[in-house]
């Protein structure tokens, strides 16, 4: 069942948060990139969360290198995510309905990115680690509330 997923990827990404939080990082390989790739790709089909887990994986990575990682991996995942999500028929109306409301966010904030005023927002390893935490708790109160 879809709750028993999402406790189950909540509890993955509380537990990753916590390890990476106490050891310095997680080195950035190929099996690494694939293993949080897929992960994170299941997890935001599955739950709507899937940034936190390649945050995690970036975030020794100098503030520049993260930002343009997860541009790259949320501008090709999340088309391909939706894309199979529409093939399966697991998109209704209202789901279209909030993607068109959510688009024009996503591209004022891509817009914004490109001033360098605003670079002051950069991606630390405590603000990603507090991010993934607070995702995990998103995510587990989500999927257990389905319970209830």
């Amino acid at each position: 069942p879809q709750w028993l997923l999402g406790v189950v990827i909540g509890l993955s990404l509380l537990v990753a948060s916590l390890v990476t939080s106490v050891r310095t990082s997680i080195t950035l390989t190929r099996p690494n990139l694939v293993i949080a790739g897929f992960l994170s790709g299941f997890s935001g089909t599955i739950t709507s969360i899937g940034g936190p887990i390649m945050a995690l994986l970036y975030q020794a990575q100098t503030p520049a290198v993260t930002r343009n990682a997860l541009l790259c991996f949320f501008l090709v995942g999340t088309p391909i995510s939706i894309l199979l999500l529409m093939l399966a028929d697991g998109m209704n109306q209202e789901a279209y309905v909030l993607c068109m409301k959510m688009l024009p966010g996503v591209i004022i904030g891509f817009i914004l990115s490109k001033f360098k005023p605003l670079a002051f927002i950069a991606p630390s390893k405590k603000i990603i680690i507090a991010l993934s935490l607070f995702s995990a708790f998103v995510i587990l109160s989500k999927s257990l509330s389905m319970i209830l």
